[in-house]
């Protein structure tokens, strides 16, 4: 998708729909926990840092973990207007705020430039406006659910299990063993079919911890390969 070009009253609306969104999260704690991506205070380096920590305590307690590093294809792009409508409406976001929302994904056009050459505008109806100040957390509230079904982990010293982690679109899933990796993975599939999500099967990776067999998972149809090392928000994971 390309960069949105707003007009600047419709950019100023916008900021106020994304401050509002951000006030009702805030109230109500409608985006998972999880999530860190486009939230204040919440930084790359904490979000490595929790993972690693998970993987740790569990590891002394010599258990096994399985972590899944899933990647979506052009995720931004692919939301659906439709269902990110449906999505909102199921977390409670109705009345004028979902009107003004509404609005603007209604009817949009999209033109394509190269040099001094426009093409005719067209209509196209998945995709958050990349620009948008509404989109950072459109897209966390899209993508919120997403864990809902996952099996998860026990943490030492943490009293509720750990299903994962996002940062924005990059998502971790979190299992004690092989076979409810690939168990959560169907739930991953189901889910992604559903919300129309792609995954990008080449920049997945499984590392496992505590268990040296090899093994072979799929994700929406796809081979994920297991991996003894894993970038992760610029910092690498390993398995040992």
């Amino acid at each position: 998708m390309g960069i949105s070009l707003i007009p600047t009253i419709i950019k100023l609306l916008a900021k106020i729909v994304a401050t509002k969104l951000a006030a009702i999260d805030i109230k109500y704690k409608l985006i998972a926990k999880e999530q860190a991506g486009f939230r204040n205070f919440e930084e790359c380096v904490a979000q490595a840092t929790t993972l690693y920590e998970f993987a740790r305590r569990r590891k002394i307690k010599n258990l096994q973990t399985w972590i899944c590093f899933v990647d979506y294809s052009k995720a931004y792009d692919r939301v659906p207007h439709m269902a990110l409508t449906h999505k909102l409406l199921s977390i409670g976001i109705g009345g004028k705020l979902l009107n003004v929302i509404s609005g603007m994904y209604y009817d949009p056009k999209i033109s394509v430039r190269i040099n001094d050459e426009i093409s005719e505008s067209s209509e196209y109806h998945c995709g958050v406006r990349q620009g948008c100040p509404t989109s950072p957390i459109l897209f966390d509230l899209y993508i919120n659910d997403i864990f809902s079904d996952v099996l998860g982990v026990g943490v030492p010293s943490i009293p509720n299990r750990i299903s994962g982690l996002l940062y924005a679109d990059d998502a971790v899933v979190l299992v004690d063993s092989a076979q409810n990796l690939q168990i959560s993975l169907y739930v991953i599939s189901t889910w992604s079919d559903a919300w129309e999500m792609a995954v990008n099967a080449f920049k997945c990776a499984i590392i496992a911890i505590n268990y040296d067999d090899a093994v072979e998972m799929t994700l929406q149809r796809q081979t994920i390969r297991t991996a003894d090392n894993y970038t992760y928000l610029s910092f690498i994971m390993n398995s040992k």
